[in-house]
């Protein structure tokens, strides 16, 4: 689960080259007040970021962060800081090492434990190791998120609010076939989508568990797929982006559920 080099989906919406796309994080929306976006769903109800460490050296909680050399992209330093924070501890108490994408530093020795995606790395680290790493997220340590967050403009939405619907149902309903079939899903990558790239429907399988793991939440189970829970964001959501010095506009003008209602309520 990589970012891409192309031009962020931000800029994309922004200058009205799409009328709906995906940010990888809420916190990625750069919710500046006055700007016009709007999310409507999200396809994780969870943060996709982890911290993983060796089974026989473990940091298992915010608090065993404290004294370690931890590995991260370039850029995530202020996320540590806040997790610091949010948990009572120095966030100076720590030494960044920056690192790409991949469970190599960790599994070297390089670090003593590192920030990575909790699906792709947390198997790469398996396949290279034989076993599985200590994994606590993000969320554990109180900078929780949504993740693949789905969103348009307010004037997108307002003129164009019964295609949006179709594309949630759509989603919706491939939600309920996946979970129903996890193996469908991977085989159309392997043996269709994915030739060229050399992917295997082995490896398809076991990602797809990975991230069926983290669809699914108290609110989706009560409101349907992609819910993003109002009151959470305002909440601990907030609170965490507000330790890692972002903007939080008031709720209601950046969080519109009224479409994953309604679906909800459809006959």
């Amino acid at each position: 689960m990589h970012e891409p080099t192309a031009h962020s989906p931000v800029v994309v919406i922004g200058a009205g080259q799409a009328g709906l796309s995906v940010a990888y994080f809420l916190r990625r929306l750069g919710l500046d007040p006055g700007n016009d976006f709007v999310v409507l769903g999200a396809l994780y109800p969870h943060g996709l970021h982890g911290f993983i460490s060796p089974q026989d050296a473990p940091v298992a909680s915010a608090e065993d962060l404290a004294g370690k050399r931890i590995g991260g992209s370039q850029g995530v330093q202020p996320k540590f800081d806040a997790i610091f924070e949010l948990n009572g501890l120095d966030p100076k108490d720590y030494t960044f090492v920056p690192s790409g994408f991949g469970p190599e530093l960790v599994i070297n020795g390089d670090v003593d434990v590192q920030s990575v995606f909790v699906t792709d790395e947390v198997l790469a680290y398996k396949r290279a190791t034989g076993e599985d790493p200590v994994l606590f997220t993000w969320d554990d340590a109180g900078l929780p998120s949504y993740t693949l967050v789905l969103f348009t403009t307010r004037d997108y939405l307002e003129d164009h609010r019964d295609a949006l619907k179709g594309f949630l149902a759509a989603a919706q309903r491939g939600f309920d076939e996946n979970v129903a079939d996890p193996e469908a899903g991977p085989r159309l990558v392997a043996d269709v989508y994915g030739v060229d790239a050399g992917l295997t429907f082995e490896d398809e399988v076991a990602k797809n568990a990975e991230y069926l793991k983290y669809v699914s939440s108290e609110g989706t189970e009560e409101h349907g797929w992609m819910w993003v829970d109002p009151e959470r964001v305002g909440g601990p959501i907030y609170q965490g982006m507000r330790a890692a010095g972002l903007a939080t506009p008031p709720v209601e003008d950046v969080i519109d559920s009224s479409l994953i209602e309604e679906l909800k309520s459809a006959p």
